[in-house]
């Protein structure tokens, strides 16, 4: 079961947040979890889960989201994060105060797969909303731009890692997913993120894809998509980067 939680935060006068505090939140996490299991989640390449901190403009009001790919960081992870609604942060002598969290969205791979493929059409295109500036790495340089074969790169791989129903191992199915995508819109703007003393610059703002080819093509294109927002998308999505909301439309609105 995946679950996206968020947790507002009850803001002090004059205290703001930054996308940036998401590495210090997962210092926190870690801390109040096990030893053992820190040191085991560390040692894993993709984490079973995603956690961000931004300022929502439409509900005037900051969160913390974080998402669970699997049970067993649901209840690692969850509890020792509503035993203590107060966070301190290490830099700066912050304190977060969380109000009582709220389940965003929640399902299995399995439940998400049957609406997308059991739909009577399969979805036109999706929209993707950037909370936290996202990056990529190849070739080991950062890539600050939401190319579609990275984007659906990372999104494959999580899946393939974490899913309990189906995996997706078609041969260069990344690029053939990207080939069949077009951006037909996007406001996007560079934006940086701080990490252990270094910027990493990402990109943040909306695209607008405008899926293509076979009808099992659109589904799993869509199925991605509505996947994104509880994995994240790109690098350092557990200190949080990449966070996203998807919006996923059957038919593109004409203006």
């Amino acid at each position: 079961m995946m679950r996206l939680v968020e947790f507002p935060i009850i803001l002090s006068p004059g205290q703001t947040v930054r996308s940036s505090m998401g590495s210090l939140l997962q210092g926190v996490l870690m801390e109040r979890i096990p030893t053992e299991a820190a040191a085991a989640l560390h040692e894993n390449g993709l984490r079973p889960y995603s956690q961000c901190i931004f300022f929502d403009r439409e509900r005037q009001r900051a969160f913390w989201r974080l998402g669970f790919l699997t049970d067993e960081a649901y209840a690692l992870l969850y509890p020792p994060i509503c035993a203590d609604p107060c966070i301190h942060l290490m830099h700066g002598d912050q304190v977060l105060r969380l109000a009582a969290p709220a389940e965003r969205a929640a399902g299995s791979c399995a439940s998400l797969a049957d609406a997308l493929f059991q739909a009577e059409a399969a979805p036109d295109g999706c929209e993707l909303r950037f909370l936290t500036p996202g990056s990529f790495k190849r070739q080991e340089r950062y890539v600050n731009v939401p190319e579609r074969q990275l984007v659906f790169q990372s999104l494959v791989q999580r899946w393939n890692a974490f899913t309990d129903f189906a995996r997706l191992e078609e041969a260069d199915l990344a690029q053939h997913l990207a080939d069949a995508c077009q951006l037909t819109r996007y406001d996007l703007h560079s934006q940086p993120f701080s990490l252990e003393g270094r910027r990493i610059y990402g990109f943040c703002g909306r695209m607008r894809l405008r899926f293509h080819g076979s009808d099992m093509t659109r589904r799993i294109l869509g199925l991605l998509c509505r996947f994104a927002p509880f994995a994240g998308i790109g690098i350092k999505t557990a200190m949080g980067m990449g966070a996203v909301e998807a919006s996923i439309f059957y038919c593109e609105p004409r203006r």
